[in-house]
This record gives structure tokens, sequence and C-alpha cells, in this order.
């Protein structure tokens, strides 16, 4: 009887093409891992959302402007809500349906916003204040002129990390890595 040596195909090892494919899926997974994990202690996400508020500050000065329209912003810690005033037989604040900028800007969670205002600046001109729930605590006229304020923001988690906004008397918007001084609108 003739014997048939063991075929050496099952003894040969992985490939070259084997070994780059479970080295590309490690790499790949390791940076999801990493990418997920919070590395910069959230000045990102801080970063993001004052450029965020930035630029919906921006968006109700030219709806206030192109408008013709008196806007209020009220700050309720973790969140800005907008609303433009409309005279008439029943003066109010209302939420306006026909703009870009959404009526309400919500903070991511753990991340809160609070308004200094600048000395000796009426938060709204008089007359415009009534007794209802929205209350502004910044006041954008139709001529540009804003309720100069400076915004404070900044993360439960990471009471040390702040971003201020500055909104002046021109509706200019500056985001700041540092508190501006008490002086400067």
């Amino acid at each position: 009887m003739a014997t048939t040596p063991i075929s050496t195909l099952n003894n040969r090892g992985f490939t070259l093409l084997e070994v780059l494919m479970v080295v590309l899926i490690i790499g790949i997974l390791t940076a999801v891992v990493v990418l997920s994990l919070n590395l910069d202690g959230g000045t990102h996400q801080l970063s993001e959302s004052a450029e965020r508020i930035a630029n919906s500050l921006d968006l109700a000065e030219d709806e206030a402007v192109a408008r013709q329209e008196v806007w209020g912003i009220a700050l309720t810690g973790h969140a800005l809500e907008f609303r433009h005033w409309q005279d008439g037989p029943n003066p109010q604040w209302k939420a306006s349906p026909r703009t870009w900028l959404d009526p309400v800007l919500q903070l991511p969670q753990g991340m809160s916003v609070a308004v200094d205002q600048v000395k000796d600046t009426p938060a709204a001109p008089s007359g415009l204040k009534l007794d209802n729930a929205f209350q502004p605590d910044v006041v954008l006229l139709p001529t540009g002129i804003a309720t100069p304020v400076v915004l404070r923001l900044s993360m439960d988690s990471h009471p040390e990390l702040e971003r201020w906004i500055r909104l002046d008397a021109l509706g200019r918007v500056d985001i700041l890595e540092e508190a501006p001084h008490a002086s400067a609108p």
C-alpha cells in the first residue's frame, strides 16, 4: 500500500495581507475609542457652545435690523430664549416662526450660561417690560444698538473652565477665554 505525504498547507501561518487587515482593524477601533473619550476636559465642547451662542446673538441682531423689530433674549441657565416685541392692542414678546433663528437655544447637558450686565445700563427700554413670563436680559433694537452684556459660559463638571461672550452696545460679539475687565463694555 502506498502512503500519501501529509499536506503542508495546514502549517503555512498568516499571510502579510491577513496581518495588515488585523492591524488596520485594531487601528480603527483604537481611533474610535480615543475620539470618543473627552481628553480635552471639555474645552472643545465649551468653545463650540460659545461659538453657537455668539452666532445666535449675531443672527438675532441681524433679524432685529432687517425686520425693524425689537428682539429680546432671556437666559434660563441652560438655554437662551429669543423673542421679538409685537406692538399693537395686545403688546407682548412673541417667538417668531418666520426666522432662521431657533426660538430656544438649548445648551448641552451640564453647561450653563449667566449674564453680567454692564453697570448703569437698563436691560430693556421702558415700556417693553410687562408682567408676563418673558423678561429679556438682552434687548436688540432695530437700529443695531444692543444691551451691552457679558455672558459667562461654564461647565458643571469643570467649573474652572469658562468662556465669556461679550456683546457691546453696537451689537459686536466677541468670545473671550478670560473674564473681561469690569469697566469694558
